[in-house]
């Protein structure tokens, strides 16, 4: 490694969230531990820290052999034995670097978040701690885990910039407006040299987040595909995870697509590629089912239990009782996903150790099988007609989707589910399917509170 990356004057040898379970057991680490010494302690090494502190040090030589300083995330030993070997990277949120200075180490401010304001920022004053313009602060690092030329353009050039600014100048003042601008111009060349080429997409449903760096993304319906570039060239671009080159087809335009689909692209001027390849995986799913006309009941709670427990009780919607307040769900047109039905939306709503219904009737135009996929966070049970259906009891997530046989009868049909949260926020979701999981053929759905819909 030192050989490979010859201009840097720093080796970085981890040690973030360093797992020492089992670390100094079996005959291996007993030879270990004869063999080797702590630095500056003529006795052998005794446990598990001492073996980490002894690796430490060897690592520092090595690099050190190699003409590079050492540098290491704090979650190795902070053992003044090894101060002088190695220079610690503080990157927790919380007030932690002043200890290191108080123990004689060198550091790097890493941030993980700033801490304070911007314009108060600086590699003295982050993450809780005030160090001295006198301590060992060597300069500010920001972090990155993604390492393609992508990410590093496109993710992690976007914050040096403005990381860089408060580094060297940590005492400007700084007009706000005038930064925006700043790191706007910035913000844009990094786009040009990370991806030249953007795909552009209207209409349909996304689920998940259409992104540069999101190499997959699922759609619903028809959407509407485009490259674009503000450069002057041409785009060519490939359908099967191949590279773009000069030989591959010219974009001529968009395109409507209801299928899956693979686009690398790249932009190439007078024969040279500029930039990096456009990527994106596009899986679509058929979309078909989801109701969106809800009558909405809640919350219902009782002292003392909690949102588990809950899913054994039996609330007025479940008895079919009279009186039930039920209000309208409408979904919002500009929602990703406007199928979910968030209950914290609704005032009252909020809460642990709640639970809330949706109902509605769901027209066919004859008896038949069909499929009820519901997701919900958390815990669900599904009544048809009255008839209890599927039921789980889980802390999870409203994405994920249980699939479960029904049988409709002809004409109208009552849907009730039942959301029963543990902790935090609550929202669920259902569509009706064939038993063949294609649409539902005449399926219409109506509430109380919103009339009637297909």
């Amino acid at each position: 490694m030192c050989s490979i990356f010859q201009s840097t004057p720093y080796i970085d040898v981890g040690c973030d969230e360093c797992n020492w379970t089992g670390v100094g057991a079996g005959p291996s680490a007993a030879v270990y531990k004869r063999r080797h010494a702590v630095p500056r302690d003529a006795q052998g090494v005794r446990n598990a820290n001492e073996i980490y502190i002894v690796h430490m040090k060897r690592m520092a030589d090595i690099c050190r052999k190699y003409g590079k300083l050492t540098l290491a995330w704090e979650d190795f030993p902070r053992d003044g034995r090894i101060n002088k070997d190695i220079i610690a990277l503080t990157w927790y949120p919380h007030a932690v670097a002043q200890d290191w200075q108080r123990d004689g180490w060198t550091t790097i401010t890493a941030p993980w978040q700033l801490g304070v304001p911007y314009h108060v920022w600086n590699m003295y004053h982050c993450n809780g701690s005030r160090l001295q313009r006198t301590d060992r602060v060597l300069g500010t690092s920001s972090t990155m885990w993604q390492m393609s030329r992508l990410a590093v353009v496109n993710g992690w050039m976007h914050g040096a910039s403005s990381r860089a600014e408060r580094a060297w100048g940590p005492d400007t003042k700084l007009d706000y407006a005038e930064y925006n601008k700043r790191q706007a111009v910035a913000t844009a060349r990094a786009n040009i040299l990370a991806t030249p080429v953007e795909l552009v997409g209207t209409g349909g449903t996304i689920e998940g987040v259409d992104h540069f760096l999101s190499a997959r993304t699922i759609y619903g319906g028809e959407r509407t595909f485009d490259l674009k570039t503000t450069v002057k060239g041409e785009i060519h671009y490939t359908s099967d995870f191949t590279e773009p080159t000069m030989a591959s087809p010219i974009w001529a335009g968009p395109v409507k697509w209801k299928k899956p689909f693979v686009l690398n692209a790249a932009l190439f001027v007078d024969g040279k590629q500029i930039g990096s390849v456009t990527r994106h995986e596009y899986k679509w799913r058929d979309i078909e089912g989801y109701i969106t006309n809800w009558d909405v009941a809640g919350p219902y709670f009782i002292q003392g239990k909690t949102g588990a427990q809950l899913y054994d009780g039996a609330f007025a919607p479940e008895k079919d009782e009279r009186g039930i307040k039920w209000l309208h769900f409408k979904p919002n047109p500009a929602d990703p996903i406007p199928w979910i039905v968030s209950f914290d939306a609704f005032p009252g709503f909020s809460g642990d150790a709640r639970v809330a219904y949706l109902r509605a009737q769901v027209f066919s135009p004859k008896a038949q099988d069909a499929l009820i996929f519901v997701g919900t966070d958390d815990g669900v049970k599904v009544f048809i007609n009255g008839k209890f259906v599927h039921g789980v009891n889980a802390g999870r997530g409203v994405a994920e989707e249980d699939r479960a046989a029904i049988q409709l009868h002809q004409g109208w049909n009552t849907v009730l589910i039942k959301d029963n949260n543990w902790t935090g926020g609550y929202a669920a979701k259902a569509r009706i399917r064939s038993a063949s999981d294609g649409p539902l053929e005449g399926m219409k759905v109506k509430t109380q509170t919103g009339g009637e819909s297909k």
